[in-house]
């Protein structure tokens, strides 16, 4: 009876959430381009334009990306090129490699340098000196567990593409990083199923990656990943509905110690200004100096949870004889997909996490951050931001670049 009264409460909740969401937008919370510190400025590049028609145009989101030396890179992601994804538009998958050079001058466009060996996006990457490391991912046929090296060739002109060891298992919706040799992975899909599987690739000479022990607690999709000290993060995520139990949106982290094989708790995540607790799925996390983990974007905890829990919690309301709430949730379904970006809530601050003092700080409040499943990387200790979602299945083209005090 006490899990009925559960079911019962989360299910009028959500039809209260649901019914006045409508009326609360990003802007009436928190003031538009805020900058507490006065620190960093936000300066726009070219376009990176995948798909254009009748003056729409696409960027990709979900792409690998990194740097080469001058250039930015961003190669392979998704979008729904034909008709939005509110409208029935089929979702297509790219391979071309595309490389801004020398993003700090005037006048500099996109251009595409090269192709990875398949359509991919929902992989990982990350930057090493070698070259830039592109790992796992899936495309509508498959999920892969290829890794791929990316470099120049010997005249600056081509981006090629070499084999690194696969993975032991497909992998997608996983997040990746390094200590600047090794190469962590953990979270997201195994084989096409949610899974907490990790490895680690000790060094580009490896012959074959290492299994580490299994994260505890909730499978993590999408969740970012990061090394400081030697210590490997795992920050966020989602478990997927499965049966009759709810999704569970992370709103904490995880941290693996290579010294002694174990994993620990990482402490919880900034809550959001008035808002409750925050995920980061879908966001981006960057290491700077070694001590901080810089994160930009994701969706918003309780709409992406709500939207992700809909059809399960219209099934419950139903079958408890709540056809008020479940027809509420019906509605909400069909609407999901066609509100303005503002409403969809996606994170539009800079966040800092210091792991060694489990202190967090924001660095600022800026529209142009508010994406899911944009490209981030460092360049010349510039962030730049390029493409991702600015809602469900609506990939924006532009870039930035941000310059600036970020400690």
């Amino acid at each position: 009876m006490a899990r009925k009264y559960f079911v019962i409460g989360s299910l009028i909740f959500l039809f209260l959430y649901t019914a006045g969401r409508a009326e609360i937008s990003v802007s009436s919370l928190e003031k538009q381009g805020e900058d507490r510190h006065g620190r960093v400025k936000i300066s726009r590049l070219p376009e990176l334009v995948v798909f254009e028609k009748g003056g729409r145009k696409e960027g990709v989101s979900a792409a690998f990306g990194g740097t080469l030396e001058d250039a930015v890179v961003v190669a392979g992601g998704c979008n729904f090129p034909d008709l939005p994804a509110a409208d029935g538009g089929k979702k297509v998958y790219y391979d071309q490699i595309y490389v801004l050079r020398n993003p700090e001058r005037k006048k500099v466009s996109w251009e595409i340098a090269g192709r990875l060996p398949v359509q991919v996006a929902n992989g990982a990457s990350v930057t090493l000196p070698e070259g830039i490391v592109c790992i796992g991912g899936c495309n509508r046929d498959q999920v892969l567990n290829d890794v791929w090296l990316l470099n120049w060739d010997a005249g600056h002109s081509a981006v090629i593409v070499r084999d690194l060891p696969g993975l032991p298992v497909a992998m997608d919706n996983l997040a990746a990083a390094t200590d600047g040799k090794n190469i962590y992975v953990a979270g997201g899909n195994i084989d096409g199923m949610p899974g907490k599987r990790c490895f680690v690739l000790k060094g580009l000479g490896a012959q074959a990656w290492c299994e580490l022990p299994v994260y505890p607690g909730p499978v993590r999709l999408q969740p970012v990943a990061a090394v400081v000290k030697q210590k490997f993060y795992l920050m966020g995520g989602f478990q997927p509905v499965a049966g009759d139990r709810e999704s569970v949106v992370a709103t904490d982290g995880l941290v693996y110690n290579p010294a002694d094989g174990k994993w620990s708790e990482a402490g919880e995540i900034m809550p959001e200004d008035g808002k409750g607790p925050r995920g980061l799925v879908g966001a981006a996390g960057l290491v700077l100096d070694d001590e901080i983990v810089v994160f930009q974007g994701g969706v918003d905890y309780a709409i992406f949870k709500a939207a992700v829990d809909n059809a399960l919690l219209q099934r419950k309301a139903a079958g408890l004889g709540l056809q008020e709430v479940a027809e509420r949730l019906k509605q909400e379904q069909s609407m999901y997909m066609k509100h303005e970006p503002d409403w969809y809530g996606f994170n539009r601050r800079l966040l800092l996490f210091r792991p060694e003092t489990g202190e967090w700080t924001s660095l600022g409040d800026w529209e142009e951050v508010a994406r899911a499943g944009a490209v981030m990387v460092w360049y010349k200790n510039r962030l730049v931001i390029v493409n991702g979602e600015t809602k469900p299945g609506i990939r924006s083209a532009d870039a930035y670049m941000l310059i600036g005090n970020m400690n």
